[in-house]
C-alpha cells in the first residue's frame, strides 16, 4: 500500500468522539418553538405592565383632593373597580379629609 491509500483508510475509519444519538432528530424545530414560546410570554408581560393603571398612594390622595374625587366617582359608577388600590386609597383619603385624621 501506498501513502494516499493508507491515509484515506484511515480518515474513513475516524469516528467522532461524542455521539449526540440521545438527541431527537427534530431538535431545531424543538429549540425554535421554545424560542417563540419564550418571545410570546415576554410579550404578553410586557403588555399587561402597560395596560395597568398607575397605583397612586394614600398620601398622593391626601395632596390631590380633586383627584381622589374623580377617583372615588368612577369607582362608584363601575363596581368592578371598587377592590383596586386606587379606589381604596381615594376613599380613605376623602374619609379622612372630611372625618379629620383622629376619627
Amino acid at each position: 500500500m501506498n501513502k494516499s491509500n493508507l491515509l484515506a483508510m484511515s480518515i474513513t475509519k475516524v469516528e467522532p468522539l461524542f455521539k449526540l444519538s440521545w438527541l431527537p432528530s427534530n431538535l431545531p424545530s424543538l429549540v425554535a418553538v421554545g424560542i417563540i414560546m419564550a418571545v410570546a410570554v415576554i410579550g404578553i408581560q410586557k403588555y399587561q405592565e402597560t395596560k395597568a393603571p398607575e397605583v397612586k398612594s394614600l398620601a398622593w390622595y391626601m395632596a390631590n383632593p380633586k383627584a381622589a374625587l374623580a377617583q372615588n366617582k368612577e369607582c362608584f359608577d363601575n363596581p368592578k373597580l371598587q377592590k383596586t388600590e386606587n379606589c381604596v386609597y381615594s376613599l380613605h383619603a376623602l374619609e379622612i379629609m372630611h372625618k379629620g385624621p383622629n376619627s
